[in-house]
C-alpha cells in the first residue's frame, strides 16, 4: 500500500493542483496526506473528493497558514484516533500486509517559539498505542546540522528531539519548495533495464536531442527494423548517462542560485539569477513531463473511473456480442477464399513506400502500404464481415465516411445548409459562427 505526503504550500494555484493530480495518477496512493493546504475545511473536502478520495479528514487553515487533509480509498481502511491543527492520528487496517499499524500525519509549528509544543504533542502521542507507528509529514525542523545550508546553526537540543527512524523515499518537486514523501509498505518495484524500450517525452526538451537522433540513425547501415532496435539501445544508454549529469547539473544550479542571492545586488547579478532560475524551471518542466507521462500510463493501467463508463450508453446488445464471439465456421472461411497454402508467420508484414512524386525527397512524399500474408488477410476480412453488421448501431450518425450505407458527401450538404442559414440571418441579438478545421493526419489531408 502506498501513502503519499506533501507540503503543497497552498492549493490555490492551478499549477500546484495540476501537478498534484499528475502525481496521484502516476503513483496511485491509497492514502494521501496534504500539509499547508491554506484552504478552509469545506473547500479542502471538495478538492479531496475531486482527486478521488471520498473518505477523509480535513482541518481548515488558520487564516493564511496551515491546513491539513488526510484522504483514503476504502471504507474500512482508516480508524480515526485523534486530530488537531498540527496532526491527524489514525489506525490503518493494511489488508496488503495483513496487519494493523498506526499512522500519524504531523505538521510541526512553523513558529520556532511554538516548536516545543509540537514536540510535547509528539511525546504525548507516542505511548498511546502499542501498534507499529509511522510518523510522516513536515516537522519544520532538521535532524542533523549538515542538512541545512547557510544561516545560523540549529541547537543540538532541537535536532535531537526531531530524530526518529522512518523508511521513506523523496520524490521530485516543482512549485512547492518541499519534497513529497512516498511510503510503500510493500516495498519499491525495481526498474528492469533489460525491459522493453519506452520513449521519454522529456527527452524532446533537450536542445541537442534531435541532432543526436539524426546522427544515430544515419550511423547505421542496417535495414529499418535493426536500425530502430539500435536506435532504442543508444537512446537508453544516452538516457542513463544523461540522468547522472542531470542530477549533478540541478545541484550545481541550486548551489549557484544560493551563492548569487548572497551577493550585492547589481545588474549583472540579477541577470545571472534570472538565467539560473530559467534553467531550474526547465529542469522542473522535465520532471513534470516525466510524471505526466506516467500519469497517463497508470490511468490506462488501472482503468478509467466507473462514473465515466456509466455516462456511456450500451450500443452492443447481448445478441450482437454472442454473434461476434462465436467460433468461425468453415463456410465463413470459404466465403473469403476457396483454398489457402501454408505461409510464414501470420503477423509478418512488409511495409513498402510508394512515391507520390517523380523525385521524392522527404518522407511526406511517400505513401506507405503494408503487404500482409494471406492468412492474416483471411482473419482480418472475416472479422470485418462479422463487425460490419453492427457498425451502424455503434457509430454515431454524424460519422458518414467508411460506414456501409453512409456517404461522406452527406456532410457537404449539411455544411452548405449551415452556411446558408448563417448568411440568411439578418436580425436577432444572438449570432452564430462557423469554424473551419484543417486536419492532416489519418487520411492525408481534410479541409
Amino acid at each position: 500500500m502506498k501513502i503519499l505526503s506533501w507540503n503543497v504550500r497552498g492549493l490555490g494555484r492551478p499549477q500546484t493542483v495540476g501537478r498534484l493530480k499528475n502525481k496521484l495518477r502516476a503513483i496511485n496512493p491509497r492514502i494521501l496526506f496534504l500539509i499547508e493546504t491554506k484552504l478552509s475545511a469545506k473547500k479542502m473536502e471538495m478538492v479531496r473528493r475531486k482527486y478521488g478520495y471520498e473518505n477523509g479528514i480535513d482541518i481548515g487553515s488558520m487564516g493564511s497558514k496551515g491546513g491539513l487533509s488526510l484522504g483514503w480509498r476504502g471504507n474500512s481502511l482508516i480508524k480515526l484516533i485523534s486530530f488537531s491543527s498540527f496532526h491527524i492520528d489514525v489506525e490503518v487496517n493494511d489488508t496488503d500486509c495483513g496487519n494493523k499499524w498506526r499512522l500519524t500525519g504531523f505538521y510541526g509549528n512553523p513558529d520556532a517559539r511554538g516548536r516545543s509544543e509540537s514536540w510535547n504533542l509528539l511525546n504525548h502521542l507516542s505511548p498511546s498505542n502499542s501498534l507499529p507507528w509511522v510518523v510522516l509529514g513536515d516537522f519544520n525542523e532538521i535532524a542533523n546540522s549538515f542538512e541545512k545550508k547557510g544561516g545560523r546553526r540549529h541547537s543540538e537540543r532541537q535536532m535531537s528531539a526531531f530524530r526518529m527512524a522512518l523508511e521513506i523515499d523523496h520524490l521530485t518537486h516543482s512549485f512547492s519548495d518541499h519534497f513529497s514523501i512516498l511510503l510503500d509498505t510493500m516495498g519499491v518495484e525495481k526498474f528492469d533495464p533489460k525491459g522493453h524500450f519506452r520513449f521519454e517525452a522529456k527527452w524532446c526538451l533537450e536542445l541537442n536531442f534531435e541532432e543526436l537522433v539524426r546522427d544515430w540513425w544515419f550511423d547505421s547501415c542496417e535495414d529499418i527494423p535493426n536500425r530502430l532496435e539500435q536506435l532504442g539501445q543508444k537512446m537508453q544508454a544516452w538516457n542513463k548517462n544523461r540522468g547522472r549529469a542531470e542530477r549533478r547539473k540541478r545541484v550545481c544550479l541550486e548551489d549557484r542560485l544560493d551563492y548569487l542571492y548572497k551577493q550585492d545586488i547589481s545588474y549583472d547579478i540579477l541577470t545571472e539569477i534570472a538565467e539560473v532560475q530559467l534553467d531550474l524551471n526547465l529542469e522542473a518542466d522535465k520532471e513534470e513531463l516525466f510524471w505526466e507521462q506516467r500519469a497517463r500510463v497508470n490511468w490506462l493501467k488501472n482503468g478509467m473511473d466507473d462514473r465515466i463508463f456509466s455516462l456511456v450508453g450500451q450500443r452492443v446488445t447481448d445478441c450482437m456480442n454472442a454473434n461476434l464471439t462465436k467460433s468461425f465456421s468453415e463456410e465463413e472461411v470459404c466465403n473469403i477464399l476457396n483454398g489457402i497454402r501454408e505461409v510464414g508467420d501470420i503477423n509478418k508484414t512488409c511495409i513498402v513506400l510508394i512515391p507520390k512524386t517523380d523525385k521524392p525527397k522527404t518522407m511526406s512524399q511517400f505513401q506507405p502500404i503494408s503487404l500482409c500474408t494471406v492468412i492474416y488477410k483471411i482473419i482480418a476480412k472475416m472479422m470485418v464481415n462479422r463487425m460490419s453488421d453492427i457498425l451502424r448501431d455503434c457509430i454515431n450518425e454524424s460519422q458518414c465516411a467508411f460506414i456501409p450505407g453512409r456517404l461522406i458527401s452527406d456532410n457537404v450538404l449539411i455544411a452548405y445548409e449551415v452556411l446558408h442559414s448563417l448568411k440568411m440571418k439578418k436580425s436577432g441579438r444572438k449570432g452564430n459562427f462557423a469554424l473551419k478545421l484543417d486536419m492532416s493526419k489519418a487520411y492525408d489531408r481534410v479541409e
